[in-house]
């Protein structure tokens, strides 16, 4: 595993380089950006994320957002609760942002923003978080056509298995996307 060489490409990170260009880009398209790392803050990730915080926050818009999140170390030892406190950092982000939902009469909410999340070599700590999003969003889906009641989940709402249904959906997503970028299902 190479050791990311953060003098390689910290002189393109600039306030007004191809990082700001590229969360422009995105803000262009899909509205509203919360970056969310999940790069280790010890170790040989630690300069890169160092790197990254600091551009993040030179870039100093109001509608780009950054939340670090040492993954390895919040959830060390299958410790998957600690992904609650993630939850709870990015919930009135995801709250803002919303979701799109379309009726026969047409689309009746658009959504205004996008999480992304991103690591170094690794899909799987991506793809669990990222698992977090979707099922918050289908959870409030489900509050919004009244199917769930508040404060309901797809753990506390005895649907009929719904939850593992989302699971398994989401499991042969991350292996259909780890496979046409690794060669290799998801772990």
């Amino acid at each position: 595993k190479p050791v990311p060489r953060v003098s390689d490409f910290a002189l393109f990170l600039g306030a007004d380089g191809i990082l700001k260009k590229h969360f422009d880009k995105l803000h262009d398209t899909y509205g509203a950006q919360v970056a969310v790392s999940l790069i280790d803050w010890v170790g040989v990730e630690q300069a890169l994320g160092e790197e990254y915080e600091i551009h993040m926050r030179l870039i100093n818009k109001p509608e780009y957002k950054y939340i670090p999140f040492d993954f390895h170390a919040e959830c060390a030892n299958n410790n998957y609760d600690k992904l609650a406190d993630l939850l709870h950092l990015a919930k009135p982000h995801l709250q803002e942002h919303g979701y799109f939902h379309l009726t026969a009469g047409g689309a009746v909410r658009w959504q205004k923003g996008t999480m992304r999340t991103n690591c170094i070599d690794c899909l799987d700590r991506t793809n669990v978080v990222c698992s977090l999003w979707g099922k918050y969003a289908l959870e409030e889906g489900l509050r919004t056509l009244e199917v769930f009641s508040t404060g309901e989940t797809l753990e506390s709402a005895g649907a009929g298995g719904l939850n593992t249904i989302f699971n398994n959906v989401w499991a042969d997503n991350a292996d259909i996307i780890s496979l046409r970028y690794t060669g290799a299902k998801a772990l």
